[in-house]
């Protein structure tokens, strides 16, 4: 399995290490070579790895931000695992932003156990495929722990899978749901996915940064139907400020050198956009 460098990371996104350092603390909101995104990345993408390599590949890449796989490290597992990853994830830098994709459904102590994993990880947002008949639920539970739901639209075929289904069902719902926007679904669905993201404005919580160019045919992020300009520029317009993460789905066993090319597409937008 390939590895890359941080050096070599910089050298194919174009990055100074100049420029990088300026992206300090625990959380680096204002990373360099993504403007005001939280570049991060879905771990799913490295599924085929450990939890702690996965860890290391993202280390390599200095992403500081993920959303957790739940394969990677689930609200099930046992109190101290969680303790332990959750500092070996504060000792990279990395802040675990979101986990998913989550079903909910009206069992409330089930979707508290989800809850209570973010709220200990010090999430910002759960993805989420919620049963049509769990909102009344999620309501209470998103304005008692102030944890967005963001729902994932998964494919063509999957009842979340158009943006105006989702807002018809979040619309009379707590302003604390919304979406997860995977672009690379919306993209198979044959759906724009920056007239989705603007259809959701004020309820999106979260994006997958995925491209296709069929419905069943992956390419690297930005080298296919995505228009990466248009949707950084109606990120910036919106003023988003949610789980924003790369996903990668194509050469599980390697996945590296697609990653880093589809974040030089992302690097490569927001500078363009300014």
């Amino acid at each position: 399995m390939n590895t890359i460098s941080r050096r070599d990371f910089l050298k194919v996104a174009g990055v100074s290490a100049a420029g990088l350092a300026l992206a300090t603390g625990p959380i680096a909101d204002a990373y360099a070579p993504y403007g005001n995104l939280r570049m991060g990345l879905q771990s799913y993408t490295y599924r085929n790895f450990s939890f702690e390599d996965a860890l290391r590949k993202m280390n390599e890449l200095d992403l500081r931000h993920v959303e957790l796989f739940p394969g990677h490290l689930s609200h099930d597992a046992p109190a101290q695992e969680i303790k332990d990853a959750k500092a070996r994830m504060s000792d990279l830098n990395i802040h675990p932003d979101s986990y998913g994709v989550n079903g909910f459904s009206t069992d409330e102590g089930a979707a508290r156990k989800i809850f209570d994993f973010g709220a200990e990880l010090g999430m910002i947002a759960l993805s989420a495929d919620p049963s049509e008949d769990s909102f009344d639920m999620l309501d209470k539970l998103v304005d008692e722990y102030k944890i967005p739901i963001a729902i994932h639209n998964h494919g063509p075929h999957h009842k979340w899978g158009k943006p105006e289904v989702i807002l018809e069902a979040v619309n009379d719902h707590h302003p604390l749901i919304g979406l997860c926007a995977d672009t690379g679904h919306f993209l198979r669905a044959d759906i724009d996915p920056i007239a989705a993201i603007k259809l959701l404005k004020g309820r999106v919580f979260g994006l997958h940064v995925k491209d296709f160019v069929s419905e069943h045919e992956e390419v690297i992020a930005g080298d296919g139907n995505l228009d990466m300009k248009a949707l950084v520029a109606e990120l910036n317009a919106q003023g988003f400020d949610g789980v924003c993460s790369i996903e990668y789905e194509n050469d599980p066993d390697d996945p590296t050198a697609g990653v880093v090319k589809g974040l030089k597409n992302v690097a490569d937008a927001v500078k363009a956009v300014g």
